[in-house]
């Protein structure tokens, strides 16, 4: 038997076979490493330090990493609107929280931002700006482009 595309409980939502199309090319360039097993913090940290090791700074490992998340996010944009589920030229808004994970989500919005899409970020934290020396960084250099919008939430009623 034929399974069924799964449909969207919500209007406006997409299912998970669209998000597996948009993202198709981008899982192309990444299928050979798709059969690593997942690394724990302590192999993380590990990789950090011989990456450091032969010569690569903490800077480029997050760009390559923001690099990623914003060929990702800019496929799945070109999707929704190429799908007709959202108008060209809509924003890409990204949550992040304050501690050093958000490095590599605001690295990815100072690309798209200097690609040309619009950006704005929502910082979902008590602080005034994130926490971490490189998201922090990278959250002040989002303030010099125009294309990028900065919001913090301080708490989640708002």
């Amino acid at each position: 038997m034929r399974k069924r595309a799964s449909k969207p409980a919500v209007r406006g939502a997409v299912s998970p076979e669209q998000i597996a199309t948009w993202a198709a090319p981008v899982a192309r360039r990444w299928r050979t490493q798709r059969a690593l097993a997942p690394v724990s913090l302590a192999t993380m940290r590990g990789i950090e330090a011989k990456a450091h090791r032969l010569g690569h700074t903490s800077a480029q490992l997050l760009a390559s990493g923001g690099a990623a998340i914003a060929d990702l996010a800019a496929a799945l944009v070109a999707g929704r609107v190429s799908d007709g589920g959202v108008a060209g030229g809509a924003p890409i808004f990204l949550l992040i929280g304050g501690g050093a994970e958000s490095a590599l989500a605001l690295e990815a919005g100072l690309l798209l931002a200097a690609d040309g899409a619009d950006v704005v970020v929502g910082l979902c934290s008590t602080r005034a700006r994130p926490e971490h020396v490189a998201a922090s960084a990278a959250w002040d250099r989002l303030e010099a482009l125009k294309r990028a919008r900065r919001y913090r939430i301080p708490d989640l009623r708002e």
